[in-house]
């Protein structure tokens, strides 16, 4: 190994401890500086991800599906990316696009909470509480499932803000509480 290749590879390791500092902060300008330098075609680090997010956080949505697409494009089997531009759509109000990969990382990974939990707080802000409170319900069963009971509580509650008569919610509650005595 040369020179230059451990230079590079010094710098990407304190390039990424930087990223993943200013990503704890939300710091999505200094993310775009640091990003801008650890970002390229062969990302086996995923930079392209959080890179994606800050771009749309910094309202650069086609910048930021632009990217996305070409992380697609090298890896078409990872649902994490098709998350990830599902949030990007949600972020510029474009839900019928962010539900449309939430879909379809649901077909990708039907056992992942966070796309139900995504399309349920979209339905949320425009008014369907219908279709929300489904949403929220098939997160909470895969939350319960994998024994992640803080969501399932924190679900439960916000479904019961939706409709304070769902059975399910109120059953998900009650289990949870008996399993704590």
């Amino acid at each position: 190994m040369g020179k230059n290749t451990k230079e590079t590879k010094a710098n990407s390791s304190i390039g990424g401890g930087l990223l993943v500092e200013a990503y704890n902060q939300g710091d999505w300008e200094k993310i775009l500086s640091i990003c801008d330098t650890l970002y390229n075609e062969d990302d086996t680090r995923n930079v392209a991800i959080v890179y994606s997010e800050a771009l749309a956080a910094t309202g650069n949505f086609d910048e930021s599906i632009e990217v996305l697409d070409r992380k697609i494009a090298q890896d078409p089997s990872n649902y994490y990316i098709f998350q990830s531009k599902g949030n990007t759509y949600s972020v510029a109000e474009q839900y019928d696009s962010a539900i449309y990969y939430y879909e379809k990382v649901i077909e990708m990974k039907p056992t992942y909470a966070r796309p139900y939990v995504n399309m349920g707080d979209i339905y949320e802000r425009i008014g369907d509480n219908q279709h929300a409170v489904a949403s929220y319900l098939e997160a909470v069963h895969l939350f319960a499932g994998n024994g992640f009971k803080d969501e399932v509580y924190m679900y439960c509650k916000r479904i019961l803000d939706l409709d304070s008569t769902n059975s399910d919610a109120k059953e998900y509650l009650l289990l949870l509480h008996n399993s704590n005595h």
